[in-house]
Formats: C-alpha cells, sequence, structure tokens
C-alpha cells in the first residue's frame, strides 16, 4: 500500500504533523533561516510531478549509500525518513545486498529509526554543505524510535554522513522499489 504525498500534488497550502517530530523539525528550520545559518531555500514549496520526486529519491538513495557505508556487526536497522516539506515517508529496509528503498510508505513500521528533516537539509548533508552535527544540534534533522537503535543510527551519521565533505557523488540508485508494488524501478 503506497500514499501519496506532495509531489503527487496534494500537499497545496496545508502541513500536517506526520511524526512527533515534524513540528519541532519544521520550527528549527525557520528558525535557521530566519538566523541566515542555512539558505531560504530551505522554506521554498517543493518542485511537485516526476521531476521533484526523482530528485529527492536520489538524495535518499544517496543517503542510505552513506548510511550503508557505516555498518558494523550490527548491521543496518530499518529507517523511514520523512521529509516534512513534501510529507514524503520513505522507508530504508535491510536487504542482502545493502538498503532497499520503499518509496511513499504509509508510516515507519514497528522497530524503524524515524529521521525527520525536509529535502532541503537531506541535499546538504548528502552534498557534504551541511554536516549532520550542524544538522543535528540545530535540531534541522531529528532521529526518533528505539533509544539504542535511535543512538546508533545518530552515531553513524555523525561519524560519517555530512562530516565536513561526503565523500563520494549521486548514483544511480541500485533498487528502488515502487510505491505500487515490490517491482524495482532502478538498476545499477
Amino acid at each position: 500500500m503506497a500514499s501519496a504525498c506532495g509531489f503527487d500534488g496534494l500537499l497545496g497550502d496545508q502541513f500536517s504533523a506526520q511524526h512527533a517530530k515534524s513540528l519541532p523539525v519544521a520550527f528549527a528550520i525557520n528558525d535557521a533561516v530566519a538566523a541566515g545559518v542555512i539558505g531560504k531555500a530551505a522554506l521554498a514549496p517543493i518542485e511537485p510531478g516526476q521531476k521533484g520526486y526523482w530528485r529527492a529519491m536520489m538524495r535518499l538513495q544517496r543517503f542510505a549509500e552513506l548510511l550503508e557505508a557505516t555498518a558494523d556487526r550490527d548491521g543496518l536497522p530499518p529507517v523511514s525518513i520523512l521529509l516534512i516539506d513534501s510529507q514524503l515517508w520513505t522507508r530504508l529496509r535491510p536487504g542482502p545486498a545493502g538498503y532497499e528503498i520503499e518509496a511513499h510508505a504509509l508510516r515507519p513500521a514497528p522497530g524503524d529509526v524515524v529521521i525527520v528533516t525536509n529535502e532541503f537539509v537531506l541535499a546538504g548533508i548528502v552534498e557534504g554543505s551541511l554536516s549532520s552535527r550542524r544538522a543535528l544540534d540545530l535540531g534541522v534533522v531529528a532521529v526518533d524510535g528505539d533509544a539504542r537503535l535511535a543512538t546508533s543510527v545518530q552515531d553513524k551519521m555523525l561519524a560519517r554522513i555530512g562530516s565536513d565533505k561526503t565523500p563520494g557523488g549521486p548514483r544511480m540508485a541500485r533498487k528502488i522499489l515502487a510505491p505500487w508494488g515490490n517491482k524495482a524501478v532502478g538498476s545499477q
């Protein structure tokens, strides 16, 4: 089952709290823009339609790759990411070759670590212009869930993702599960 998001043209001027951390993150983003810490583009409306959707998916894929690179003996926890500007839920499910991306998830699954942010902030982290530490300190990213797993994901973000300059560049998605079924729509 899939849910619609702002890329489907269903948001308009509405904002709803999809998660308990949605409003605090939204206020933190607004405060960071007002203070000149992050760019005004963080408050700009999303680009609806396929172009905006696939740009967001590539950023989510890059984040998944960076998170995969931090895997240790504990493996990869399941992660759900909420982009509050588009209300897009995306699940990163551990698979045999790393994370599989489930776009347009209805909500996080029980036991998922939840990351709440917006696309502009996510782009800054994966492109290396905003460190994970700075994003977490500003509150423009929130990590929630089981304390042990959430701390593990947050530690991985602080250690490897968006620290000064994130190495590498975007790659084509290995496996993104289409919102209308389990058929992969991208491959490398």
